[in-house]
């Protein structure tokens, strides 16, 4: 019977505190239909508010039908109210998970803060019904966690986690709230309960006294009757889950077990005692008594009040008393005592978290802003106006918000200001600000309009950024930018990216004056990589290769075949970088035609091994091919010829017709010379009109007779110079590795000598050095 009464007590508490919650839950969907009225299309949240709105009206009409029924059914009742309230959760839940603007924290945090507030707001409302609170608070929770988890990025994450440490919180507070008000509900009804049996005591008592008067039996009858009744109240003391408490003149007559385990005290040590133990300071004491006479003068007292355990700890207690018989001279009183540290407890945690949010706005990086109608300021966090600003915020406050303006946006943004005051959001405006010392700070606005029930504007409220370090940065950054690509374009050099996982090379300007490619500044990596020389390919592939291995950077020089067909250099300069993971997947290089400078290199290094007049290897090379010839010949043993072929009658030439058409005879010679060798042999020029054969791998000396007479017929036909026909001829010698000699200079000596006895025997002729 007493639980199905303190359900009774519960759902009439319920039903008498959520109808204002009804009309809060409309206007903060209003609020939420403002801020959110740009973000989303219309159609969608006008569905959304209305269906709240109709669930809404359903709902009141629903309380007021089972508020007016003549048998209520308490239960039943709160069956209804929490599928009402599980209904409403859901449609709060839709904000989280539908109207959350992505790349937009302010409307994100706007949306987290109304749903958030519904939800605080829903703790107290429902507090007596935990059905009616989770069936309503779960839904939008869940929803709000999940999809801040899915926005990625550490910050969501630490928000969700945020909000998960919240939400446990705030179920703890509902918990203890909860707790707290069927606490004081049950110790309600058993205190009428209690008030009642204590006066039907007295009067049972009362009546026994007067029946003795007449009787002495009778007496003993009601002194028995008496007893029965204080044990049988002492009994019923004892099982109430309150501390009880009957005073006399400030003195606790008797009290139950309940208030002495609550205080810390043995049975029966609190009898006798004055109630000066039951407080921890002599104020406290000193307002007990103010209290002890208004009980004495037949007041009722209902109070919470901080007592005294034994040990000297605080607790606090919600006291009901009442006199026993107030025209008594000295009238008695009872008192029932109700332990609410923990509801203390939970207030404080709740104060708490309402401290952390308080912190969390006034210590924000971003400053906070509230201006009312007229556009003064009336809120700005301290720390985000001192650090912008460089003032207090109490010497903004009443100020007007255009003061703070720079001239050069003053009447522009004057005007955007009262558009806001007007009634529009205005997100991401910026502006400029004068500082104290009369610098300027770039920001970055938001605002939305406050409006009242009836929805007039009553002021605006937003947040703003200070940009002034990412402006400067960005005009930093683009002038680097700008430097960094006239060096690039100075030094013709083409800037690259290649993501190794989608096979895509981004070029950073149009690449058809290096590779000849067109058709834009993307292209597959394995499709360059066919433009990469055959012969190249394998070293480029090896050296990029290693790049990805050792994550370092690579230097190449290859060749690719234009599109055009022609043959070009590339010089290329690269490094490897690695993700967040450590996962390397992206190069980054630049790259330089340096085809001219190869030529260059090419025609250098022919000209420091060959004669400029005739293209012949010059002594230099001589000296190289003959150490390489000498070397196989070692190793295959093997035989080398050589021959000093210096031209007779050259100087005829010269002294005819000059220098220019000796210079025409000696590149004739050379090449008559050179028809008669081999590709294996070398033909070099050493100087003058004599010339040098290397013949590697001879077989027999016959061999280098025939190349020798080949070599003189070569010579008989005439030279025609400048219409004169010049009949040369050439004088020979030869000399065998290793017959004659060991070593390439030996081995010329040794040819130069049997060269110049060929001139001494008759000339157009050939002479062996050993023979």
């Amino acid at each position: 019977m007493a639980d199905e009464r303190l359900v009774a007590a519960r759902v009439a508490a319920l039903f008498n505190v959520s109808r204002p919650a009804y009309y809060a839950t409309v206007a903060n969907a209003g609020l939420l239909l403002l801020v959110l009225w740009e973000a989303f299309p219309a159609e969608l949240l006008l569905t959304w508010f209305g269906t709240l709105v109709a669930l809404t009206a359903v709902r009141i009409g629903l309380h007021r039908h089972l508020s007016a029924a003549p048998d209520p059914d308490p239960r039943r009742h709160e069956a209804y109210f929490a599928l009402g309230a599980l209904a409403a959760g859901a449609l709060w839940s839709l904000p989280p998970l539908v109207f959350f603007p992505a790349g937009d924290p302010l409307l994100q945090l706007a949306v987290i803060f109304v749903v958030g507030g519904n939800i605080i707001g829903a703790a107290g409302v429902y507090a007596p019904s935990r059905a009616a609170f989770y069936s309503f608070g779960a839904l939008p929770f869940l929803s709000v966690v999940l999809q801040l988890a899915l926005q990625g990025g550490r910050t969501y994450y630490l928000l969700a986690l945020m909000v998960a440490v919240f939400g446990a919180v705030m179920a703890r507070v509902y918990r203890n709230l909860h707790d707290g008000i069927l606490r004081t509900l049950r110790t309600r009804i058993e205190n009428d309960d209690l008030v009642g049996r204590l006066a039907q005591s007295e009067a049972q008592l009362q009546g026994a006294i007067d029946g003795a008067l007449h009787d002495v039996k009778e007496l003993q009858q009601a002194r028995d009757a008496y007893e029965r009744v204080l044990v049988e109240e002492k009994l019923v003391l004892d099982l109430l889950p309150v501390g009880v408490a009957f005073m006399s003149d400030r003195v606790i007559v008797r009290c139950n077990r309940r208030l002495e385990q609550m205080l810390g005290y043995g049975p029966g040590e609190l009898q006798g005692q004055s109630s000066r133990v039951l407080y921890p300071t002599e104020e406290l004491w000193n307002e007990a008594g103010e209290r002890y006479k208004l009980l004495a003068g037949g007041q009722v007292l209902d109070g919470e009040f901080k007592m005294r355990v034994k040990n000297g700890s605080p607790l606090w207690c919600r006291a009901v008393g009442r006199a026993l018989n107030p025209d008594l001279p000295q009238a008695s009183v009872v008192v029932t005592y109700s332990d609410t540290s923990e509801r203390h407890a939970a207030e404080r945690a709740l104060r708490k978290s309402e401290a952390m949010y308080r912190n969390l706005v006034e210590t924000s990086n971003d400053l906070i802003w509230a201006v009312d109608a007229a556009g003064l300021w009336t809120y700005l966090n301290p720390d985000a106006v001192r650090r912008i600003y460089g003032v207090q915020a109490s010497e903004m406050i009443g100020r007007s918000a255009t003061d703070l303006l720079a001239p050069e946006v003053s009447d522009r943004d004057q005007a955007t200001f009262g558009r806001v005051l007007s009634g529009e959001s205005i997100f991401d405006y910026e502006t400029r600000h004068m500082r104290r010392d009369g610098s300027r700070v770039d920001l970055s606005f938001n605002a939305v309009p406050l409006r009242d029930a009836k929805g007039g504007v009553i002021g605006a409220t937003g947040t703003a950024r200070d940009i002034t370090a990412e402006k400067t940065a960005a005009a930093a950054l683009y002038e680097n930018v700008e430097k960094l690509r006239l060096a690039v374009d100075a030094a013709e050099l083409m800037y690259w990216e290649w993501d190794r996982d989608s096979d895509q090379l981004h070029w950073g300007r149009d690449p058809s004056s290096i590779v000849g490619t067109a058709g834009g500044t993307t292209t597959r990596w394995s499709e360059y990589l066919e433009m990469v020389h055959p012969e190249d390919r394998e070293r480029y592939l090896n050296v990029v290769g290693t790049a990805w291995e050792q994550v370092g950077p690579c230097t190449n020089e290859y060749r690719v075949i234009r599109q055009d067909g022609r043959i070009a250099w590339l010089s290329s300069h690269a490094k490897t970088l690695a993700d967040a993971s450590g996962r390397v997947h992206r190069m980054i290089g630049v790259s330089q035609d340096i085809t001219e400078r190869k030529r260059q290199e090419e025609e250098a290094r022919f000209l420091a091994y060959h004669d400029t007049l005739t293209g012949l290897p010059n002594r230099r090379l001589l000296d190289d091919r003959l150490r390489q010839a000498i070397f196989l010949a070692q190793r295959r043993d093997s035989r080398i010829a050589l021959m000093v072929v210096d031209l007779d009658r050259f100087k005829q030439v010269n002294d005819a017709l000059g220098h220019r058409a000796g210079d025409a005879v000696l590149r004739e010679a050379a090449h008559r010379v050179a028809g008669c060798l081999r590709k294996a042999d070398t033909l070099a020029r050493h100087g003058g009109d004599e010339f040098v054969v290397v013949i590697p791998d001879l077989q027999q000396e016959g061999d280098c007779q025939v190349v020798a007479e080949k070599i003189l017929r070569s010579l008989v036909p005439p030279f025609q110079v400048d219409g004169r026909d010049f009949v040369i001829g050439a004088s020979i010698g030869v000399s065998l590795y290793p017959l004659d000699a060991g070593d390439g200079e030996a081995l010329l000596r040794n040819a130069d000598v049997a060269m110049y006895r060929a001139k001494e025997l008759g000339r157009n002729n050939y002479r062996f050095y050993g023979r």
